[in-house]
């Protein structure tokens, strides 16, 4: 459905043509568009106007074209359709993933094994499941996981249990605010799912002050699927439970963090793997790694940080003394020349140290590898069993980097780059401050690797049966 209605871009009276995708502006004045022109270059960058429904809209344009018809074409990225200038202060989130994820069935199936009676009118009313808070660019930000509210669209209803993310923070009108707000909710889900397939999500805006009424919406007009896969993993938020708020603040205190190295459909041949794949999910393990360097090279017997460190004391002590010029500009260089020293880290000595570093988290993974080291590998098959899986990752790498883009990768070498989507999970999770136990539940629900959270969970179930 094309929208149409006037705005003033940069002082220019216009005429706009409004779709799911772009907005064509037309100068009421043909005299004007050479002015109009001038300003296709701009990229990323709010535009503010109305139409007959929304008094407030504010859209965000990824870039402009500028057309032989005397038009520009706005490429929207994402917006906020409000019907006042009210400030928002709550959002509401659902989605097919969230769907998937915040499974109703398995929470209540979970409350009824434990005896614990549901009470809470779904109808028309609603439980808080959880709740959680996080700080969001200086915004203090409190979640909610709700289930219920069946009839809360009335007639328009589709009559089931959905679950919802309630999000509730101080009154604001930045846009960019609550885009950042959904996108970590979705970054989110896309990396406890395993799966990168954009859903729509229904986000609507509200004011609490105003009586909870919706405001209007924020749409993501680059996300095009509705469709729900997640093929690889079968974690659900029972699982995640414990460790969610650290994965989520994770994302929160990471705005750069890209998850484009995770698949929309689950690799399990070579033919599953592209060029661009082994290239992405190399560059998101070094990236991983240069973000928790010292921690990595802890691990590393042979790091020269503390020859260097005890190294640079006694040139400190050195310039203290009585030195002319050219001697300060000497011991100012050697300062210089020792501090680059071992900073320079090989691609195979990054996924070796890396490897070693999760030995306790993944032998208990060994249906991964089980014919490298056996079934109960020690730490020096598994140092042996790093140093084959380097030299191959590290020669996938440069073939992926050096050939054409059609690249032929075998099963057994899409065993090793498995192999290394799980480490790059565990980097992730570790970095969120997951403990070694929680990384290999974690990576045994995602990745099928090891049983260990089923264990405990079935376990749990049958300890509360005996009660």
């Amino acid at each position: 459905m094309q929208k149409t209605g006037y705005l003033r871009f940069h002082d220019i009276d216009c005429v706009f043509f409004e779709d799911d995708e772009t907005i064509r502006l037309v100068p009421v004045n043909p005299g004007d568009f050479p002015r109009l022109s001038y300003h296709s270059r701009e990229t990323f960058f709010p535009l503010k106007y109305s139409d007959d429904i929304d008094k407030n809209i504010t859209t965000i344009i990824k870039c402009i074209q500028d057309n032989l018809d005397h038009s520009l074409v706005l490429y929207k990225q994402y917006g906020a359709l409000l019907l006042n200038d009210n400030p928002i202060s709550s959002m509401i989130l659902t989605s097919p993933s969230i769907d998937c994820f915040y499974n109703p069935s398995s929470y209540y199936f979970d409350k009824k094994q434990l005896g614990i009676p549901n009470s809470a009118d779904l109808i028309y009313g609603s439980e808080t499941v959880d709740s959680w808070s996080l700080k969001i660019d200086d915004y203090d930000v409190d979640f909610e996981l709700q289930y219920g509210k069946i009839l809360t669209r009335g007639i328009s209803s589709d009559l089931m249990l959905h679950p919802r993310i309630v999000v509730s923070f101080q009154p604001t009108s930045d846009v960019s605010f609550f885009y950042r707000v959904y996108r970590l909710i979705a970054q989110y889900l896309q990396f406890v799912l395993y799966d990168s397939t954009e859903c729509h999500f229904r986000i609507e805006l509200r004011n609490n002050e105003k009586g909870s009424n919706n405001q209007g919406w924020l749409i993501n007009y680059e996300t095009k699927s509705t469709d729900v896969r997640f093929a690889l993993s079968s974690s659900g938020y029972r699982h995640f439970r414990p460790y969610q708020n650290a994965i989520i603040s994770l994302f929160a205190n990471d705005a750069n963090l890209s998850l484009s190295h995770i698949p929309k459909d689950y690799r399990y041949r070579g033919s599953d793997h592209s060029t661009n794949s082994i290239v992405q999910l190399f560059s998101a393990f070094e990236s991983e790694f240069e973000r928790a360097k010292d921690r990595y090279l802890c691990h590393d017997p042979s790091t020269i940080a503390r020859i260097k460190e005890l190294t640079l004391t006694q040139l400190a002590a050195l310039s203290n003394g009585s030195l002319c010029s050219e001697e300060k500009a000497f011991l100012e260089q050697a300062k210089q020349q020792i501090q680059r020293i071992g900073t320079q880290i090989g691609q195979r000595k990054k996924i070796k140290v890396v490897f070693s570093s999760f030995y306790e988290v993944l032998k208990s993974s060994t249906i991964l590898f089980v014919n490298f080291v056996g079934e109960e590998p020690g730490e020096k098959e598994w140092k042996e069993f790093a140093r084959h899986c380097a030299d191959h990752i590290v020669d996938l790498r440069s073939k992926a980097a050096h050939t054409d883009m059609n690249i032929t990768i075998s099963d057994e070498e899409a065993d090793y780059l498995h192999l290394l989507e799980i480490v790059l999970y565990c980097q992730m999770l570790r970095r969120a401050g997951i403990d070694d136990h929680g990384i290999e539940i974690l990576i045994g629900l995602v990745f099928h690797c090891n049983d260990v959270g089923w264990m405990e969970f079935m376990h749990k179930m049958k300890k509360t049966d005996a009660e």
